[in-house]
């Protein structure tokens, strides 16, 4: 801006400073939100300009723990952006969930985990990190029940050795409609209503 001032005059004079511009770029990981301090930068890979200087760069995504980095971008007093240095940034971010491989002998059982079915072994799930109940059944075969515990970006390893026989409880299916049989202790039952239900 320039500024003419006369002989014996007194001017006051207000400046607006504009913050440096510069230029980002965020390359890893992908699809993950990204937010510079209380900016949002939307989806990575984000490339653009922001304000230069020292800023937290923070990054979330599913399946991920956040993450967190002080990052600093150049300023940029080049007429063309494209001369301006760029800020390259990338971060690993550290998975949330690990991998439970599951098999048993013999093979073919049916696998449940909290209670819900997941596929007969072997099977290979992706868990969250934590301490899970499984339970492994196969016909004509004693029901196991053990805890499992997932770390994250690790594979853990369960092994059921199935002993033959059944237990009060067990449930078999059998015949082509696949009807559920469940094995009671031996004795005498009455079969039929409760007394006063019709």
């Amino acid at each position: 801006k320039d500024i003419t001032i006369g002989p014996n005059a007194l001017e006051n004079v207000t400046l607006a400073l504009a913050r440096l511009q510069g230029r980002l770029y965020v390359i890893e990981p992908q699809d993950a939100r990204a937010r510079l301090g209380s900016q949002d930068l939307g989806t990575t890979p984000f490339r653009g300009m922001v304000e230069a200087g020292e800023h937290d760069l923070s990054l979330e995504k599913p399946g991920f723990k956040p993450a967190r980095d002080r990052i600093v971008v150049p300023g940029c007093r080049e007429a063309r952006i494209e001369a301006c240095r760029e800020a390259r940034v990338q971060i690993a971010l550290i998975p949330t969930t690990g991998r439970l491989a599951i098999t048993s002998r013999p093979p073919g059982a049916r696998v449940e985990v909290e209670g819900h079915a997941q596929g007969q072994t072997p099977v290979t799930l992706t868990l969250e990190e934590g301490k899970y109940r499984v339970a492994v059944a196969l016909a004509r075969h004693r029901r196991y029940t053990t805890e499992a515990v997932v770390t994250a970006s690790q594979t853990a390893t369960l092994t059921a050795q199935l002993v033959p026989g059944t237990e009060a409880g067990d449930i078999e299916r059998r015949g082509k409609d696949d009807a559920e049989m469940v094995y009671t202790p031996e004795g005498e039952f009455l079969m039929g209503s409760a007394s006063g239900e019709t």
